[in-house]
């Protein structure tokens, strides 16, 4: 507005200007004097001069006018340009800021679902943490469990070693028994053998007091015949 106000008054100023070299000019030509000598120009043809500048001011006013006139149009096409311009400017900066609005909003929502990520996230994080707290406790109850396994391999292993040693000392036991066993049936055999042998004896030494009885029988007859008691090598051989 302010452009417009400065060619308003600088087209009013042209005007002005314009005029008062016309009115200066009438003004000079009342004050000047026509001679009235035969010798000078007349007053129609000062008239007729006059008449002429006149009409070529007025012909350079027209001129003029025409210049002002298109500068007039021009500034008020190059005004309904700026308004055009302006209104479309208005038009997209109101676009502008119905956009604004709306990513402001997507933004509050943006905001919102960050908010709710966040939370989401801090949760996420507990219930790792918490997750993470069993599994340390899950570790360790493995690695007591372990340490019992390790253990209980150990006994285990003891128990194999001292089966080992249980069956090497049954081996060996039997390995005795067996030489025992041999030395039983030995012994068995050998007191078998006794029995025989002593059995053997027992009929000898039985068949032997049978014959001293014979003996002893025939001493007594002899003696209550009160013949010799004298018993002969033959009869003694026959005894036995």
């Amino acid at each position: 507005m302010g452009k417009k106000d400065q060619k308003k008054k600088k087209g009013k100023g042209e005007k002005l200007s314009l005029w008062k070299r016309v009115r200066n000019f009438f003004q000079k030509s009342k004050q000047t004097k026509v001679p009235e000598t035969c010798d000078g120009p007349s007053k129609y043809e000062l008239l007729q001069q006059v008449n002429q500048s006149l009409q070529a001011k007025v012909e350079e006013l027209e001129r003029e006018k025409d210049v002002l006139a298109e500068q007039h149009k021009e500034t008020h096409e190059r005004l309904h340009a700026q308004q055009r311009f302006s209104e479309k400017v208005s038009s997209q900066l109101e676009k502008n800021m119905e956009v604004a609005k709306c990513r402001e909003h997507q933004l509050i929502l943006a905001n919102e679902r960050i908010v709710e990520y966040v939370t989401d996230y801090e949760m996420a994080q507990e219930k790792i943490r918490i997750i993470n707290v069993q599994l340390d406790n899950v570790n360790e109850h493995i690695q007591a469990k372990d340490v019992m396994l390790d253990t209980a391999k150990q006994q285990i292993q003891n128990l194999m070693k001292n089966v080992e040693d249980i069956d090497m000392e049954v081996a060996h036991k039997e390995s005795v028994n067996r030489s025992w066993q041999t030395q039983v049936d030995e012994l068995n055999k050998f007191i078998q053998l006794l029995e025989d042998q002593n059995k053997l004896m027992v009929f000898n030494i039985q068949q032997q007091s049978k014959k001293l009885n014979k003996l002893s029988q025939r001493l007594k007859s002899k003696t209550r015949n009160k013949k010799d008691t004298v018993i002969t090598i033959p009869e003694f051989v026959s005894i036995f």
